[in-house]
């Protein structure tokens, strides 16, 4: 009875999550999505794609970001550009911050990371806020106010936000072990639904970021698209979020380690690269739509 499996260690045949890669090994799959992302086309006429992430307090916001440098300038180290909350404690994020995504000493990725206070009752963002920010009119250091939204006379309001002002890919972050706890907690859960039914009808990008997935209780995280406990997770995200499986990504940030570990840098840059992509889907189909369209 001690020697059965628990139900963390069930794994299927077949990968539950199919990569569009040419190759199975792990170090290798790294190698070839960091080919991706490093020679990745962006389209239309923006400088940066931009990628606002939603979440409560200790939802692995800066964590993720910090993953993704790490994997990206390749250093053999672990690499910190965010300051990363300790469990438990309020966000200290009070303005939106916009973080580069560095590939090396000198050059970075088209691409913007946004981030926020957390979404919890007493010291949020004002949901008006969250549908300014998804519209481009609220600019980079803004500091939000949780009782009222930005005002039109503020030196960070934007006025006539073009397309390159607007976030082009939404994501929301939670911990995989409370996934809807961290989702909607209290007020979050109404300004969710709020700034969901926005985004859906702008047709902007949604994700959900799964983070601490091994904390499902997973020996080998290399198994992680084949171990059913994880699919059963990120389908329940999916169910509650009304999002595709595929808009559900699991992830493994770094913690406590020295050194870097080729799964978890895999993880950072698959979903980095899956990010990037729907935004840079819609910043093309926006780019596209013929002068008057919409008029």
């Amino acid at each position: 009875m001690g020697n059965n499996p628990s139900a963390a260690d069930i794994l299927e045949k077949e990968p539950w999550r199919k990569m569009p890669l040419t190759t199975t090994k792990i170090p290798d799959m790294r190698r070839e999505l960091m080919g991706k992302i490093k020679t990745f086309q962006k389209k239309g006429n923006v400088n940066f794609l931009n990628i606002l992430l939603l979440g409560q307090s200790s939802s692995g916001k800066s964590s993720f970001v910090n993953s993704c440098a790490t994997a990206l300038y390749d250093a053999n180290r672990i690499v910190t550009p965010c300051g990363v909350l300790e469990p438990q404690s309020e966000s200290v994020t009070a303005r939106l911050e916009a973080h580069p995504i560095k590939i090396s000493s000198t050059a970075f990725l088209p691409v913007r990371i946004f981030d926020c206070r957390g979404l919890h009752d007493l010291n949020g963002v004002h949901s008006d806020d969250i549908k300014n920010m998804c519209d481009g009119r609220i600019k980079n250091e803004y500091t939000f106010d949780p009782t009222l939204p930005v005002r039109s006379d503020n030196e960070k309001f934007r006025e006539r936000p073009q397309l390159q002002d607007r976030m082009h890919c939404v994501v929301y972050v939670a911990a995989a072990d409370n996934p809807k706890e961290l989702l909607a907690d209290g007020r979050a859960n109404e300004q969710l639904k709020a700034i969901r039914a926005v985004l859906s009808a702008a047709n902007i990008p949604q994700l959900v970021l799964l983070n601490k997935i091994d904390r499902l209780g997973m020996k080998d995280i290399t198994t992680i698209f084949r171990n059913k406990l994880v699919k059963e997770t990120c389908e329940g995200a999916m169910e509650f979020m009304s999002l595709p499986l595929g808009n559900v990504l699991p992830m493994i940030n770094y913690t406590e380690e020295q050194t870097p570990d080729s799964m978890k840098d895999f993880l950072a840059l698959f979903n980095l690269w899956y990010m990037m992509s729907k935004a840079n889907d819609y910043v093309g189909l926006q780019s596209d739509v013929p002068e008057g369209f919409n008029d």
